[in-house]
């Protein structure tokens, strides 16, 4: 993320705890942002969400819509 806040990012993966150990090792300490700054990634990062919803619920619906013509065809054609 090379001088950017991946705060999120870290832990929207789940990193096991040796992660976790070299993150403090890492660590060079904290971001300061302006008010503006930290506007503009809370926006970015809610369109970023919003984003994902959507893909997932289309996924989802695509998932059934495979299920049901699975099944249709194995009842037709069996």
């Amino acid at each position: 993320m090379a001088g950017q806040d991946a705060d999120e990012l870290f832990e929207d993966i789940g990193h096991s705890q040796d992660a976790r150990d070299e993150l403090e090792r890492f660590f060079l300490g904290p971001l300061k942002l302006s008010e503006e700054e930290i506007a503009r990634r809370k926006t970015a990062a809610e369109v970023v969400v919003s984003r994902s919803s959507e893909i997932n619920n289309s996924f989802v619906v695509l998932i059934a819509i495979l299920a049901i013509a699975i099944g249709l065809y194995k009842q037709l054609f069996q």
